[in-house]
């Protein structure tokens, strides 16, 4: 790519004719076109009567007279002109002699002349209609190559891709209007690769383009161009060589084309495919995760549970009187062991549902029946923590139908990080209500909260989040996570939301049974 003109194709440029091509006359013509032979005939007429001219001189007068309509009308004149040139000679001749027009004596005379002309009239004509074929072939030829031409140009400056030619030493002869208006430069200042193509494709873009230019090879390279604006474009830069029937290379077409967003795709579907190959190696891990965790869950569970009963069969006296402080340490241990027990039922719940081995009995349950037993049992709990409990029974009965183990312990732990979660003096206020085809049980306490944006994320796997009760309570992270499991598996939701003064708002909606 150096200098430029306007030239598409140079190969192909036409060459003018130096004169115009007259076509052949027709016979209605014969009579005008034949003039100038009467008019040259009766000026010899007059020669050989008046003058006394030789023969060869009327001979040659006469011959003038055929070449010239033969070359300057064509075959039919110049036949024609031969005849009247040969009965003209024939009187030329009877006039010499003193004999009549068509005696044998000037038919002899005349023989040559009669014989030559005609003949040589007509290879004359047949000599003028081939030169004026070939002159009009030449002509169709060079309006169709002007008209090719001129489609070929407006092709390339209607196309929206960059179009250029080059000739076969690599130097610019074309670029079409896309260029300027892409670079926002004239033709004339993209004098080579270097003024649009991104520094740091340059090197790699020449080596390529160089190796074509020397083996033939038709040239493609993706690689980055400048707009008007700075901004760098991907694009696809390709160029054929048009050869000639020898082979031999005359020019260099190619377009570039912007595929900046066809590398956006590439690049999404790339990362797209190593999401999902790390979905895959990541679910296989969780997968060797959970089964660890149950099958570890269930080992410990099982000396955990021993534990449990050999100290409780202490404290009840079983091994004998026991001390005040042995008592104080066994009780401690007991504690202890009651903590480990929880952590262990609920990573063996987790490991359930995540396995998709929780399988609901469900059956038609009346909620508010369930709501007022969990707060009616809890009711010990509230008050050593001086909390009140706002249920307040609305409906006589609400039905629907689930499963009232797996329901009650969700309801449980809801209500129960209500408390865990509020400082004493607190209120806790429970709702339950029908909406538009689901049964809501809302919990909304008094305690320190959560902000928007830890919404969702309450519900994730180990998540516990930082307030000033956290450390205090305590916890592994996995009770809400559980509960939006078992939510979910009933075809319902659970939500968080920070109440607007202070406190969360826990709602869970389960699709509603017959009333």
């Amino acid at each position: 790519m150096k200098t430029h003109n306007t030239t598409f194709f140079p190969a192909l440029k036409p060459v003018a004719l130096k004169r115009p091509v007259k076509a052949s006359p027709n016979w209605l013509n014969v009579a005008r076109n034949l003039l100038p032979t009467f008019v040259i005939l009766a000026l010899a007429e007059a020669l050989t009567r008046y003058s006394g001219s030789g023969y060869s001189v009327i001979v040659i007068t006469l011959l003038s007279v055929m070449l010239y309509t033969t070359l300057r009308y064509g075959t039919a004149i110049g036949v024609t002109s031969a005849v009247l040139v040969v009965l003209f000679n024939f009187h030329v001749v009877a006039v010499n002699m003193g004999s009549e027009l068509f005696s044998m004596q000037t038919l002899e005379g005349g023989g040559v002349v009669a014989t030559v002309f005609p003949v040589l009239a007509l290879i004359i004509g047949r000599l003028k209609s081939r030169n004026d074929s070939l002159l009009r072939g030449a002509e169709e030829a060079r309006i169709l190559a002007e008209e090719s031409a001129q489609q070929l140009l407006f092709m390339a400056e209607s196309m929206p891709q960059k179009i250029f030619t080059n000739l076969p030493n690599g130097k610019s002869v074309y670029m079409n209007a896309q260029w300027s208006e892409y670079t926002g430069v004239s033709k004339k200042a993209i004098r080579d690769w270097g003024t649009v193509v991104h520094p740091h494709d340059m090197k790699e873009n020449m080596r390529v383009w160089k190796e074509s230019l020397e083996t033939g090879a038709p040239f493609q390279f993706e690689h980055r161009l400048r707009r008007a604006d700075g901004a760098y474009v991907w694009h696809l830069t390709r160029a054929q060589p048009l050869r000639d029937k020898k082979g031999k290379i005359i020019l260099w077409v190619g377009s570039s084309t912007d595929i900046e967003d066809v590398r956006r795709a590439r690049k999404l579907e790339a990362d797209a495919v190593r999401l999902m190959k790390q979905r895959a190696e990541l679910m296989e891990l969780n997968k060797a995760k959970d089964e660890f965790i149950s099958l570890a869950s269930h080992q410990l569970r099982t000396p955990a549970t021993s534990v449990k009963q050999y100290v409780n069969m202490a404290l009840d006296g079983y091994a004998g009187k026991i001390n005040p402080k042995l008592r104080e340490f066994l009780e401690k241990a007991n504690t202890s062991n009651e903590r480990q027990l929880s952590v262990i039922n609920d990573l063996l719940q987790v490991a359930q549902v995540d396995a998709g081995k929780v399988v609901l009995r469900k059956e038609p349950i009346d909620i508010d029946d369930m709501v007022a037993s969990i707060v009616h049992d809890q009711r010990t709990i509230f008050a050593d923590r001086s909390q009140t409990v706002n249920y307040m029974r609305k409906n006589k009965k609400t039905l629907l139908n689930a499963d009232a183990t797996k329901l009650r312990m969700v309801i449980e732990n809801i209500i129960d990080n209500a408390s865990k979660y509020s400082h004493e003096n607190t209120s806790i206020t429970i709702t339950v209500a029908r909406y538009r085809g689901q049964v809501r049980v809302a919990v909304n306490d008094e305690g320190v909260g959560i902000d928007k944006a830890d919404a969702e994320k309450i519900f994730e796997k180990f998540m516990r989040l930082e307030n000033p009760l956290s450390t205090v309570v305590g916890g592994n992270g996995l009770g809400l996570y559980w509960v939006r499991r078992v939510v979910e598996l009933h075809g319902g939701t659970i939500t968080a939301a920070p109440n607007k003064q202070r406190g969360t708002t826990f709602t869970i909606a389960l699709p509603a049974g017959s009333k």
